[in-house]
Order: structure tokens, then C-alpha cells, then sequence
């Protein structure tokens, strides 16, 4: 038994070589760079379409372009990590580790995992154990962070990248925080066994960890991924 949804239909306006979809429906777009994808699809779409969009805009041309005009349809946010949105900064902030609010201590940690996997960009000429220890490391700081901060500055990405460079009585201190934390323990006595490992290995990991987040722990990533 299955159910049929009729097929939406892809027409070209009269006069012109503008193609539009009626109906809801899937699109792929190709094109080689130059061929017009952003500025004969993703543009006249975004200006004309009234609905809410999730848009992903790696050089923030679609943000300068249409921001401005789809203010008419709601509210328009702008998460600006890198700076791109050159002609229409953004305040807009987005703090991934306050999506923790919304979930019990028991699914802290798997939240964080997840977060860890969509912030950090596996180095694929290196020994997947690295990457692997590594956000390992970083998810559990980051649930351990989640686990007890309210939302605030304290609370955020470069925190994490701060706490691997932790030495000594600071050390120490976290250490003592993590073995006594509700959230997850299990996974917070591993983050204090991998503390146990080899010098040389456990330098390793915490570097190669805080070279994941480099590319999310700047000035302006702070301003943009700190307090939603």
C-alpha cells in the first residue's frame, strides 16, 4: 500500500527565461561557477518566496542581496561566524551549546557529540584515532560546560578551546569537576582517564583538538556564536 503526491510543475514564465516551481518539492541546481545559480535561483527565490528559509550563505552575497527586502515577509537573522556579510554586519548570535536547554543531563553529552561533529573538520590525511580522541576531548568538555553554566559568555566554543590549554591546579580543579558531575558520568571519568594517557600521546590529542576548533574561535566568531 503506498500513497502518491502529484508532482509539482516547473514551467518557464512567458517571455522570459525565468523557471518556476509550482508546489512544494525538491530542487537541485548545477552549474559551473559563473553560470548564474545565485543570481538567476537562489536570489529571485529568496525575494520572492514569503515562507521562512534556512539559508546557508558561505560568501554572504544572498544576505547582502536580499536581507534587506524579506524584512517585509518577518524577522530576518544573520549568524556571521566568519565576517562575510561585509555590507550588512550582524549582531544576530547563535550559541550552539545553548541548544543543551532543551534537553535532560542524560542527553547533554550526545547533544554535544553532535555539535562536535558539525563544528570540526576531520584532517583526512591523518589517523582517524586522532580525530576521533580528539572530539571525544571536545565533546566532553563542551557537555561538561553545558552541564553546569548558565547561558553566558562562560558558556561557548572558545571556552572549550580554553579549557584544553588548562595546566596544572587549574587542571586540577576541572579534573575534580568532571569526576563529580551528574551529566554523563561515565563519559566525564573518561575525560579524567584521558588525562592518564602518555605524555607525548595525550599532547597529541588536546593539540590536535584545539586545531579542530581554530577555524570556529576567533574575535568574530565569539560575537556570533556566544548568548543566543
Amino acid at each position: 500500500m503506498g500513497f502518491s503526491i502529484p508532482r509539482p510543475k516547473i514551467t518557464a514564465a512567458q517571455g522570459d527565461d525565468v523557471l518556476t516551481q509550482d508546489g512544494e518539492g525538491h530542487s537541485l541546481v548545477v552549474g559551473h561557477t559563473g553560470a548564474g545559480k545565485s543570481a538567476g535561483i537562489l536570489i529571485p527565490t529568496l525575494l520572492s518566496y514569503p515562507g521562512a528559509t534556512v539559508v546557508v550563505d558561505v560568501k554572504g552575497e544572498l544576505a547582502a542581496a536580499t536581507a534587506e527586502h524579506r524584512r517585509q515577509f518577518g524577522p530576518v537573522h544573520i549568524v556571521d561566524p566568519f565576517s562575510v556579510v561585509r555590507a550588512a554586519p550582524s549582531r544576530d548570535r547563535l550559541n550552539p551549546l545553548d541548544l543543551t536547554e532543551i534537553v535532560d543531563r542524560f542527553e547533554i553529552l550526545d547533544l554535544a557529540r553532535e555539535i562536535s561533529g558539525l563544528i570540526t573538520v576531520p584532517h583526512a590525511s591523518l589517523d582517524p584515532y586522532w580525530d576521533e580522541a580528539a572530539k571525544g576531548m571536545i565533546s566532553r568538555i563542551a557537555a561538561l560546560l553545558a552541564g553546569h553554566l548558565p547561558p553566558c559568555p562562560a558558556r561557548s566554543i572558545s571556552s572549550v578551546s580554553r579549557l584544553l590549554r588548562l595546566t596544572g591546579q587549574d587542571l586540577g580543579q576541572l579534573l575534580a569537576y568532571a569526576w563529580m558531575s551528574p551529566v554523563a558520568p561515565g563519559d566525564m571519568e573518561a575525560l579524567v582517564r584521558a588525562y592518564d594517557l602518555a605524555p607525548q600521546t595525550l599532547s597529541c590529542v588536546l593539540s590536535h583538538s584545539e586545531s579542530l576548533l581554530a577555524p570556529v574561535v576567533s574575535p568574530a566568531a565569539d560575537r556570533a556564536l556566544c548568548g543566543t
